[in-house]
C-alpha cells in the first residue's frame, strides 16, 4: 500500500481495551430472523412450524469504565467487536 492509496476496505482494523481493574462486563443481545422460512406468507402449515426458536443471541463483553455511566434501557452501537 502506498500514501496514495485511500482504499481501507480491504485493511485490517483492530481496537483494544486497557487491562486495568476498572473495566466492566456487560451483555450483548442480538435478534436473528424470528420467521425461518422465505415463505412464511404462503405457508399453510401451523404457524410455531415456522418460528425460529434460536433467534436470540446473548454474549458478554469487556468494556471500558465510561459505559457504567449508562441507564438501563439505553441503547448504543458497538463498534469493532471481535
Amino acid at each position: 500500500m502506498t500514501l496514495a492509496d485511500k482504499d481501507f476496505k480491504g485493511t485490517k482494523k483492530f481496537s483494544w481495551i486497557s487491562n486495568i481493574s476498572h473495566n466492566i462486563t456487560f451483555e450483548i443481545h442480538e435478534f436473528d430472523n424470528i420467521l425461518s422460512r422465505a415463505d412464511a406468507v404462503d405457508y399453510d402449515g401451523p404457524f410455531m412450524d415456522i418460528v425460529n426458536k434460536n433467534s436470540k443471541f446473548i454474549s458478554t463483553a469487556i468494556a471500558e469504565p465510561s459505559l457504567s455511566s449508562l441507564k438501563k434501557g439505553d441503547m448504543i452501537q458497538i463498534e469493532r467487536r471481535g
